[in-house]
C-alpha cells in the first residue's frame, strides 16, 4: 500500500495534477481536461471534422518515402492505405475521392487541439480551424487566449458571430503562433484558446515547441 504521505503528495492541490511518474502533468497526460457530461449535451460550438477532412489529412502525408515522416505507425504502407480509403470513401456519384487542390497540411486537420512542433525561431506559424454553432439561435463568441510560455498566440478573427438562421453555419478562423523566447520554447510549452458566448465555454489546448522530432 502506498504510504500516506505519498498519497497526500499526489493529491495535494498545491502541487497541481501529477502524472503516473509523479511529475507535473501536461496536456499530453490529461488532454483537454475532465468531461462534464451535462455540459457536453449543449457544447455550443463543435469542430465538425468530416470524412473529407480526414482524407485530405491523408493527402497531406503522401511523400514517396514516408520513413520517419509520419507521427504514428500505420497498419499498411501509406499508398496501400490510401487505396483502401479511396475505395471506402467515395462521393455520391461513386467517383474516387480526389485530394483538394492546393497544399494540404496535417496541422490544418479540423481538430480541437492544436499541436505545433518545429516552430520557427523567427517568423510565424498559422493553422486553420472552423467551428459550427450547435447552441441554437444567434450567438456571438469571443476568444480568450492562454499564452504558452515563450510563444505569442493570436486568433483572427477574435469574434465569431452566428445569425442562427442556418443550423449548418460554420465560421473559419486562423491561429498564429510566433516564438518570442526560443530558449523557453525549446521544450514543449502549453496554452490554449477558449471561445465563449457567456454561456458556453469551448476550450482548445495548444502544445508548441521549436524542437523538430
Amino acid at each position: 500500500m502506498e504510504p500516506k504521505h505519498d498519497l497526500l503528495r499526489h493529491h495535494d492541490h498545491r502541487t497541481g495534477i501529477r502524472d503516473e511518474t509523479g511529475g507535473a502533468a501536461t496536456p499530453f497526460s490529461y488532454g483537454s481536461g475532465h468531461v462534464n457530461p451535462v455540459r457536453a449535451l449543449d457544447p455550443g460550438l463543435v469542430y465538425d471534422t468530416t470524412t473529407h477532412d480526414y482524407l485530405n489529412f491523408i493527402c497531406s502525408m503522401r511523400p514517396t518515402d514516408t520513413e520517419g515522416l509520419l507521427p504514428v505507425s500505420l497498419p499498411l504502407p501509406l499508398e496501400e492505405l490510401w487505396t483502401v480509403l479511396n475505395c471506402v470513401f467515395r462521393g455520391t456519384d461513386s467517383n474516387p475521392f480526389e485530394c483538394s487542390k492546393g497544399a494540404n497540411r496535417p496541422e490544418d486537420l479540423n481538430y480541437p487541439s492544436i499541436s505545433a512542433p518545429c516552430l520557427p525561431s523567427s517568423g510565424s506559424f498559422t493553422v486553420k480551424r472552423r467551428v459550427r454553432n450547435v447552441g441554437g439561435g444567434a450567438a456571438s463568441y469571443t476568444v480568450r487566449i492562454t499564452q504558452p510560455a515563450g510563444v505569442t498566440v493570436t486568433v483572427n478573427p477574435s469574434t465569431l458571430s452566428f445569425d442562427g438562421e442556418n443550423p449548418e453555419e460554420e465560421k473559419h478562423f486562423k491561429v498564429t503562433l510566433q516564438v518570442n523566447n526560443p530558449v523557453v520554447a525549446a521544450d514543449y510549452v502549453f496554452g490554449g484558446i477558449a471561445w465563449s458566448d457567456g454561456k458556453h465555454y469551448v476550450w482548445s489546448p495548444i502544445a508548441a515547441t521549436t524542437k523538430c522530432e
